[in-house]
């Protein structure tokens, strides 16, 4: 089982929405994956940012980790920014965000 499936798995009951197979979390939520992300040296390739329009989530913004996500210090060098990013709220009025994972094959 990679990273992101075993993470699906251990959160997916706190996940606010979904859009098909993509979860959506709040933030304190968001920092506990993110916190799980280090101790399991895993890397964060991406992160969608949503807010709720209606009925419908809306994606407002995205990042993209992947001039970072490469090498040896990739997993601290993802991790770090994702925390910094979303440290005290998550960006652009958005109520939930979505995570894209990678296990770290570097050696």
């Amino acid at each position: 089982m990679n990273v992101e499936e075993l993470l699906k798995k251990k959160y997916s009951k706190f996940a606010s929405a979904n859009i098909g197979d993509e979860l959506l979390f709040r933030h304190d939520i968001a920092l506990q994956i993110i916190e799980d992300c280090k101790k399991l040296n895993s890397i964060i390739a991406k992160m969608v940012f949503w807010q709720r329009k209606d009925d419908e989530a809306i994606e407002v913004n995205s990042t993209n980790y992947s001039a970072i996500d490469t090498g040896k210090n990739s997993s601290k060098d993802t991790i770090e920014a994702a925390s910094k990013l979303i440290e005290n709220k998550l960006p652009d009025d958005a109520e939930y965000v979505s995570f894209f994972l990678e296990d770290n094959v570097s050696f």
